[in-house]
């Protein structure tokens, strides 16, 4: 039986509109997109990675600019804030799309 999750982040509403997109449009064989969906995917980690130092080089700054060393600080709590931060709950609200995103990423889970 499959686990489901306490809350639906951002993510992982993503990861599902992928993956639901693929399913939903077999071709005219049956055979699903998977090329596409695995493609999509792998943007979407190469994003998720892009922001994550994007946001840890933002710490780091703002830990230097307030007379902290960043090298001291406890990972663990890093770790707490930067998962808040960047994959927050979904909710109607934070799923705004830009043209650039993925057509198949839709704006509901």
């Amino acid at each position: 039986m499959c686990d489901v999750p306490e809350r639906v982040t951002q993510d992982r509403s993503k990861v599902c509109n992928i993956i639901s997109e693929m399913l939903d449009h077999p071709d005219e064989y049956g055979i699903y997109p998977t090329t596409k969906a695995c493609n999509q995917l792998e943007r979407l980690l190469q994003k998720v990675r892009f922001e994550a130092i994007g946001w840890a080089w933002m710490d780091a700054c703002l830990q230097l600019d307030n007379g902290r060393d960043p090298r001291r600080y406890e990972q663990s709590q890093l770790v707490e804030r930067a998962s808040k931060d960047l994959n927050p709950p979904w909710t109607p609200a934070n799923t705004s799309m830009n043209e650039e995103e993925d057509e198949c990423m839709t704006k509901t889970p």
